[in-house]
C-alpha cells in the first residue's frame, strides 16, 4: 500500500487518496460497497477522465499470480459498481532478491449512459484523506501540540532544509525573538502555521493548516450528522457516538447492510460535506491572518526539523535520529 501510494503521490503526482471503504466518488453505481473484493484506492484529478484507481499488491517475491488477482479486482470497476471513465492502475511490489515495484495502467473508456462525473474534490478530497490526522490532532493534550511556520506556496510540495523562503520567514522570527525575549505573538505576511504533534516513539511528526483543520472538521460533523439520521431509518442501526470516528458498532448482521448502510451515508451527505468542506476553509483562509492566534497552541516559535516536507495545507517532519530514518542518519 506504501509503494501504491507513493507511485500516485510521486510519480504520477496525483492528489491525496481515499480507500473505496471510506466514501464513493460522483460516478459510483449501487454496489460500490457490494460484496467482494474491490481496489484498495481512489482518487480524483484534473486528468481526463478525471478519476483514479489504485490496486496495491505486495509479496516477498511477487508473482503473475498476485498480479492476475489485482488485475481482477480492478476488472470489477465496471457497471454497477462504477459507471464513471476512469484510469486503472496495478502496482506490484517485490521484496526481494531487492525492492522493485511494478506498474501497470490502462484508461477504461465510458460505459453507455455513463454518469456525469463532477470533476476534482480538491478542499473535500484533502479533508477526507486527512480524517485519521485530525484525530490525532485534536484528540491529544494541548501540551504535546506546537505550531511550525512555513512560507506560502501553494499546493506545490516543498523541503524545508532547501525552501529558502521558509528559512527567511524563520530567520526573522528568531531574530525578533532574541530582540524581545519572548516567543512570537504574531507571524511575517506571506506565511502559514501548522498545528503538529509527533506520532509516540516515532520521531515523526505531522501536522496540518488551520483552515485544513477547519475543513476536516466540517466533513467530520456533516458525517456524524448523516450517519445519525441514516441509522434512524431501520431499527438496529446504530454506530458509536462522536469521540470514536467513524467506528461502526455491533449494529449491521452483514456485509451487505454494512454496504447498504454505507451507501444511504453517502446519498445524504456527500454534497453536504463537499459544500462544509469548502466554505469552512474559505472563511478560515480569510481569517488566518498574521495577528490571529492559532489553535491555543503552547509555541509559535519556529520549528527546526531535521526532515520537513510540506504544502500550504499539510505537513510532515523526520527526526534523523527516528528509528523510521533508516540509513539517513549516517548521511
Amino acid at each position: 500500500m506504501t509503494m501504491a501510494e507513493w507511485v500516485a503521490r510521486v510519480l504520477i503526482e496525483l492528489p491525496s487518496t481515499l480507500h473505496y471503504e471510506w466514501s464513493s466518488p460522483a460516478g459510483a453505481g449501487t454496489e460500490w460497497y457490494g460484496p467482494g473484493s474491490r481496489p484498495d484506492l481512489y482518487t480524483v484529478h484534473t486528468s481526463s477522465p478525471p478519476l483514479w484507481v489504485l490496486e496495491a499488491k505486495g509479496a516477498l517475491r511477487i508473482t503473475q499470480a498476485h498480479m492476475r488477482k489485482g488485475a481482477a479486482q480492478l476488472a470489477v470497476m465496471r457497471p454497477p459498481v462504477l459507471h464513471a471513465a476512469h484510469h486503472r492502475v496495478l502496482v506490484g511490489t517485490s521484496m526481494e532478491p531487492r525492492l522493485f515495484t511494478l506498474v501497470e495502467h490502462e484508461t477504461q473508456a465510458p460505459a453507455k449512459h455513463s454518469a456525469p462525473f463532477d470533476g476534482p474534490m480538491d478542499v473535500f478530497q484533502e479533508a477526507r484523506a486527512r480524517l485519521l490526522a485530525y484525530a490525532f490532532l485534536t484528540s491529544i493534550p494541548a501540551s504535546a501540540r506546537r505550531t511550525v511556520t512555513v512560507a506560502e506556496g501553494g499546493r506545490t510540495r516543498r523541503f524545508g532544509e532547501s525552501d529558502d523562503s521558509t528559512a527567511e520567514v524563520r530567520r526573522v522570527m528568531r531574530v525578533r525573538r532574541v530582540e524581545t525575549g519572548y516567543p512570537i505573538q504574531e507571524r511575517p505576511t506571506g506565511t502559514r502555521q501548522m498545528l503538529v504533534a509527533e506520532l509516540p516513539g516515532t520521531g515523526l511528526r505531522i501536522g496540518m493548516s488551520r483552515p485544513m483543520m477547519q475543513a476536516c472538521g466540517a466533513v467530520l460533523a456533516q458525517l456524524h450528522e448523516a450517519m445519525n439520521a441514516t441509522a434512524a431509518q431501520r431499527p438496529g442501526w446504530e454506530y458509536l457516538a462522536p469521540g470514536s470516528i467513524l467506528a461502526p458498532s455491533q449494529w449491521l448482521d452483514s456485509d451487505l447492510e454494512l454496504a447498504a448502510f454505507k451507501a444511504e451515508v453517502d446519498r445524504q451527505s456527500l454534497g453536504e460535506q463537499r459544500s462544509a468542506a469548502e466554505e469552512a476553509y474559505r472563511q478560515a483562509v480569510s481569517t488566518d491572518r498574521p495577528t490571529q492566534p492559532v489553535f491555543d497552541a503552547p509555541e509559535l516559535a519556529p520549528a527546526e526539523a531535521d526532515l520537513e516536507l510540506f504544502t500550504d495545507d499539510s505537513y510532515l517532519a523526520l527526526s534523523r535520529e527516528s528509528v523510521l530514518a533508516g540509513p539517513i542518519r549516517s548521511t
